[in-house]
Parts: structure tokens; sequence; C-alpha cells
């Protein structure tokens, strides 16, 4: 008789525990996620500058003949 009750309260208490689980005020306040956030920041301006090109002269003066 009372199975019948029974997927009902499944549900309930599976959106009770997945509504709990999920709650997280900001998500940018991880320490750890603010740090990978500066890493690819800072990997992002280093991609920006400009490199010294193979065939520069520079280059040529450190490459052995």
């Amino acid at each position: 008789m009372h199975l019948r009750y029974l997927p009902a309260s499944v549900l309930v208490v599976w959106l009770l525990f997945a509504t709990s689980a999920r709650a997280q005020d900001n998500p940018l306040e991880d320490p750890d996620l603010q740090q990978l956030l500066k890493q690819a920041q800072e990997m992002q301006k280093n991609a920006r500058r400009p490199s010294k090109s193979p065939g520069s002269p520079e280059t040529r003066k450190n490459l052995p003949i």
C-alpha cells in the first residue's frame, strides 16, 4: 500500500539533495579559481608580446655556424 508513495518520496529527497549540493554563493570567490584566472591572464599577455623571429639578426648571432 505504501509503495505508491515511494517514487514521489524519492523524487522529493533527490531534489532537496540536488539543490543543496549545487548551492554555492559565488564560485568566482574561490581562491584556486582566482589563481588560475591570473595565470591565464599572464599567459595571454605573454602571447601578445612580439617575440624574436628566427630570422632576426639577434637570433642569427647566437646560432652556431
